[in-house]
């Protein structure tokens, strides 16, 4: 939707990002413009994947102007600028991304994913219900259910695995230690990324054991990639 603060509004229609104030000399404002401007982007309402490479490179790209940016006008400067032009799930990447690495935005607080981003977090049913809702113009509260059935053993630890909380947590620690970061290129080092990853990961996966022990199932197996998936996780989500 259009920007609805009159004054992010003003700055995205009169902002000049090759006017702002960077440390590497607006290379990368220069280069993300060229780039808009010669259509060669990915257009606004279409999906967005960070594992396209292209469309994370182009993402990543505005996460560059931003986190070259020397100071707070040129930092909001842009992002309206590009809020208004860009395709809108590599800005909502490349936003929390820089908001959250940035030294100018220590303070700033940004919305949780899921309510930026809901469809990415619950199943379609709840979607259409809150669409039905917001067009006929009455107050719902809606109920989401797991996606699985309940004949399948799995559906008692779905408690866990499609927690909004949770499942916020996981997106916004992969932000916090993105799996792209190369330190030469952005300009410092994140400590202890790898180890992080690891224990993040193991602690994840521990919990998720204790949770299926305490419903009689089996702890997780091993990962075999030759092996046949007997039943897969369908997330009923809609874009």
């Amino acid at each position: 939707e259009d920007i609805r603060d009159p004054h992010l509004k003003e700055l995205s229609e009169t902002f000049d990002p090759l006017s702002g104030h960077y440390d590497d000399d607006g290379v990368s404002a220069r280069r993300l413009i060229d780039t808009l401007n010669s259509h060669r982007m990915l257009k606004q309402k279409n999906w967005f994947s960070l594992f396209n490479t292209k469309q994370r490179k182009e993402a990543l790209m505005l996460y560059d102007v931003l986190e070259h940016s020397t100071d707070w006008e040129t930092f909001a400067g842009n992002a309206a600028f590009f809020r208004a032009r860009m395709n809108e799930g590599e800005f909502v990447y490349a936003i929390y991304a820089a908001v959250i690495h940035s030294p100018l935005t220590q303070h700033v607080v940004l919305p949780p994913l899921y309510e930026v981003t809901p469809h990415l977090f619950t199943n379609s049913e709840v979607i259409q219900e809150a669409y039905k809702a917001k067009m006929t113009q009455t107050a719902a509260k809606i109920k989401s259910h797991f996606t699985g059935s309940k004949s399948n053993p799995e559906q008692r630890v779905a408690y866990f695995g499609e927690d909004i909380g949770m499942n916020t947590h996981h997106v916004t620690w992969h932000l916090e230690f993105p799996f792209w970061w190369d330190d030469a290129h952005e300009n410092h080092h994140i400590n202890r990324k790898g180890g992080s990853f690891f224990w993040v990961h193991h602690q994840l996966t521990v919990r998720f054991d204790a949770e299926r022990l305490s419903n009689y199932l089996d702890p997780v197996g091993e990962l075999h990639w030759g092996d046949m998936i007997h039943e897969g996780f369908a997330p009923h989500t809609m874009y």
